[in-house]
């Protein structure tokens, strides 16, 4: 009895030790100009995928990419049911473009334990301006574990 009960209690703290290592980070982008603005990501996927559909799939599975209309704190974001999955190109096996129209906010990576940072994404090219994530990071607003990259 006294075994099952200590089972018990081990096993509910293990539960309890990974549910709270894990701590949701997502990254967003908000263009409040008056343009489109063109938006490169080259990311660390593995480009020795064998088909490009491969890849197009594994940035799919990697990248949120969706689109609301407004600029939004990322708990409004979360609410908002009007989210819109942009389109992008694939311009090499590691770099990918879309198009963030005005007065939007997007989503590029829900993930956790900010991997969007440490393992997903290399740089950012915005209008032909190219920031490293240690760049990007000091130059976005951090909303509690989020980090949101203001175009003005």
């Amino acid at each position: 009895m006294i075994k099952r009960k200590f089972n018990l209690f081990l096993l509910v703290t293990l539960l309890l030790t990974f549910y709270n290592c894990t701590i949701p980070t997502d990254f967003y982008i908000q263009n409040s100009t008056k343009t489109t603005q063109k938006i490169e990501i080259t990311h660390s996927l593995k480009s020795s995928l064998k088909s490009s559909l491969k890849l197009k799939n594994a940035i799919l599975k990697s990248f949120s990419l969706k689109a609301v209309t407004g600029i939004h704190n990322p708990k409004k974001f979360q609410q908002n049911k009007t989210d819109v999955k942009l389109l992008f190109t694939e311009t090499s096996d590691s770099t990918f473009v879309f198009y963030a129209k005005p007065n939007t906010t997007i989503q590029i990576a829900k993930s956790s334990n900010y991997r969007w940072a440490n393992y997903l994404i290399k740089n950012i090219t915005i209008n032909n301006e190219s920031l490293s994530i240690s760049q990007l990071k000091s130059k976005s607003e951090r909303m509690k574990h989020d980090y949101i990259y203001k175009i003005d």
